[in-house]
Parts: structure tokens; sequence; C-alpha cells
């Protein structure tokens, strides 16, 4: 996992400005990628399981705040994808996060008529929130997270 200290930015929305000799021919310079921030290794119990998010051999790419960053191989040849024509940086740093709502709520098992409570009103929480009330499948509660205390 992460070891402190560390930058941790998971999503990293460039412009290819290079590639490795190593890069397979569909990565060329100037295509614009959304590299995950890990990676799974394929091959551990888990990851053979189908359960790579458990993998015990994980992995990451941090501190994407720097203005270049090398993309270990692994993240490039199974979690980068390229960002279309017509969708902002900003838009394709958000599909992923996202884009795991729905997953994550079908796994809770939530039903009409259960309560869900949603603790952060970041993006993935007002996901959360709009996911379940589109769906009318449960009663809502969410509450605001506290604000930092600027006096201190």
């Amino acid at each position: 996992m992460i070891q402190p200290p560390s930058l941790f930015r998971p999503r990293a929305c460039r412009c290819v400005e290079e590639t490795g000799k190593n890069v397979n021919g569909g990565v060329q310079p100037g295509m614009r990628v959304l590299p995950a921030n890990s990676a799974p290794c394929d091959t551990c119990f888990f990851c053979r399981k189908g359960q790579p998010n458990l993998c015990e051999d994980l992995l990451f790419n941090n501190g994407a705040y720097a203005e270049y960053i090398r993309i270990p191989g692994r993240i490039v040849r199974q979690n980068m994808i390229e960002i279309p024509d017509g969708i902002s940086f900003k838009d394709a740093a958000m599909a992923e996060p996202l884009a795991c709502v729905p997953a994550r709520i079908r796994e809770t098992g939530v039903h009409p008529g259960d309560t869900v409570v949603v603790i952060g009103c970041g993006p993935i929480g007002l996901k959360f929130i709009r996911i379940s009330f589109a769906a009318q499948s449960a009663r809502h509660r969410h509450r605001q997270a506290p604000q930092p205390d600027e006096s201190r």
C-alpha cells in the first residue's frame, strides 16, 4: 500500500510526451490518457479468484502532482485508457471514481426501503446520493463532513 509520507493523487490525466522502448505500439506521443493509480499482478491468489482489488502485489503510482510522471508498464498495459476527443481532462479525471459508485451500490445489496447513510459530500458521496435517489431504492440520510477550523 501507500507508505507515508507519500504524495497521493490517484487521477492524472496527461498527454504522452514520450514512450519507453517496451511500450506497445498503441501508445503514442501526443495521446491524451488517463492512467489509473494502480494495477494488479494478475497472478496472486486474489487476482486468480477475480478479486484484483485485494491483490497481494498491487502496483501503485503515486505523486501525480508533478508536471511529468513515469507510468509503470503494468499500469500502461492494464489500467490506462485514451481520453476520447471532446472529453475534457477534468471530466475524464472524474470518470473512474464515479464509475465505481454503481458497482459499490450493487455490492451493498441495498433494497427499497433500506436506510442509506452517506458520510461526506464530495464527488463520490454526491454520486452515491444521486444514484440512490434516482433509483428510489432507499431512504437517505447524509451529513456534511466537518469543515476545518481555521482558527487552529
